[in-house]
């Protein structure tokens, strides 16, 4: 931009805004992994706007962006310019429990259909203990389990 003067300014940058809406995608093809990281890592070079990441719990690749159609617009465009179709779904929630108490169960499975029999006998106990070396709780899991195959 030129003034009336002639001098040259430059405009600030606009501050970029913090992705708000996730979508988890992957290759349509299996072997198109490796050009999926190279061709977002590109898009995201385009579009600052653009965030993507490889969630640590469920293994999927979430890419961030402001909105629903700002993610389409982008998709579009990494299957026109870098020829990489995606499929789409929402991210999936990433459930944790939490072990308060101590628990034991029981498990017995028999089948018998008229030829070898099967049966099988699960003693499971669930205890918590306090770790040594961290400040949180560590599960301490026993299970005792008896399979056999009955012939008669």
């Amino acid at each position: 931009m030129t003034t009336e003067a002639g001098e040259k300014t430059q405009l600030p940058k606009p501050a970029v805004l913090p992705p708000v809406f996730a979508m988890a995608i992957a290759p349509e093809n299996r072997k198109d992994e490796v050009k999926m990281s190279s061709a977002l890592t590109k898009l995201l070079e385009e579009d600052p706007a653009l965030l993507w990441e490889q969630h640590g719990d469920t293994h999927e690749v979430i890419f961030w962006g402001q909105g629903e159609i700002h993610l389409q617009v982008s998709l579009d465009r990494l299957e026109r310019k870098y020829n990489v179709s995606m499929k789409t779904h929402l991210p999936q929630v990433p459930y944790k429990e939490t072990i308060r108490q101590k628990t034991t169960s029981h498990g017995r499975y028999k089948h018998q259909s008229g030829g070898h029999g099967q049966f099988g006998d699960v003693y499971l106990d669930q205890d918590l203990r306090n770790g040594t070396n961290c400040s949180g709780n560590i599960l301490k899991m026993t299970t005792f389990c008896t399979i056999y195959s009955c012939t008669a």
